[in-house]
């Protein structure tokens, strides 16, 4: 049996396609580029129109920011990633997407709190991570802290072989 498809809300990154090419190659081949998560999953696609009506009067007034990331840190042995600076301006959109969308609970409800992150490479064993680690913070390492402005959210949604597309970007206030 198949599972169902998903469709998620992120703020994309792709100044740092490039420069995490190396690391990011599986997702990068199902069309995920560098990413936030704002809410994974959400709604099966096709995402119809009123949700997304629904999605753009929740971020309507919350205006475009900057990120900056300034480390490379880890969840556990699983996933490396680019720590944020402030998280304040990713946590209220975060929470506005969830006061509009109270039935989709980020990652199923697994992490009550999410942290927002950039995932950089993901480990299997804790010698993987230790290796990862140090690749990224050599390579990456002098190009942080690094900051990239926010003026949108995409919606991206999976297909039926497993890719992924940008379905409507909508923007935040100036």
């Amino acid at each position: 049996m198949k599972r169902a498809r998903e469709s998620s809300i992120d703020i994309h990154v792709p100044e740092l396609s490039d420069m995490l090419r190396l690391w990011g190659e599986a997702t990068a081949a199902k069309g995920v580029p560098p990413h936030v998560t704002l809410l994974y999953p959400w709604r099966t696609p096709p995402v119809n129109a009123d949700d997304i009506a629904a999605l753009r009067a929740a971020i309507a007034r919350i205006r475009a920011f900057a990120i900056r990331f300034v480390g490379i840190e880890h969840f556990t042995a699983r996933a490396l990633y680019l720590k944020i600076a402030d998280q304040s301006p990713i946590r209220a959109l975060m929470q506005a997407i969830h006061a509009a969308f109270p039935d989709s609970p980020p990652y199923r409800g697994e992490f009550l709190d999410p942290i927002p992150h950039l995932t950089v490479a993901k480990a299997s064993t804790e010698a993987e991570l230790d290796r990862l680690q140090q690749e990224l913070s050599f390579t990456l390492g002098p190009h942080l802290p690094l900051s990239i402005d926010v003026r949108f959210v995409v919606v991206m949604e999976e297909d039926a072989e497993g890719a992924w597309h940008s379905a409507v970007e909508l923007p935040l206030a100036l």
